[in-house]
């Protein structure tokens, strides 16, 4: 790991240890699996992996200092594109946004795109979010 690599990663410890820990759904104010998000948090991990029908997934929990779990993360999974992107315009100015190659065994992480990478990107921008992609 290089030099950014570790930066990154202290910076991910650091938030972590100032967010607090609870459960990842009592975070969202609505169901399981669904599209919106508390927005008190200052950060959060996105996830996005490669399904075996080759389409993409996604999830977003609140940051924290445990290792996500395989049923964190289908619980709270997004199938469409675009529900990631309204969750994330939810998200308010300043919010940290780690999309994280941490993945559990069973779900093989992957960045989908570099089309839809770039339009996460520029969402991030125009709402004043920090994405981290690591």
């Amino acid at each position: 790991m290089d030099l950014r690599g570790l930066v990154k990663l202290s910076l991910c410890a650091s938030l972590c240890l100032l967010t607090p820990l609870t459960a990842c759904n009592a975070n969202r104010s609505g169901p399981a699996g669904s599209d919106t998000l508390s927005t008190n948090l200052k950060s959060y991990q996105l996830f996005s992996w490669q399904q075996d029908d080759e389409s993409w997934a996604y999830a977003v929990l609140p940051a924290s200092r445990e290792p996500a779990s395989i049923e964190s993360l289908t619980a709270a999974q997004l199938q469409d594109p675009d529900q990631l992107k309204s969750l994330l315009f939810q998200l308010n100015s300043g919010t940290i946004v780690f999309w994280n190659s941490q993945l559990p065994e069973g779900l093989q992480f992957g960045l989908p795109p570099g089309s839809l990478v770039a339009e996460i990107r520029q969402l991030a921008n125009r709402k004043g979010l920090v994405l981290e992609v690591f």
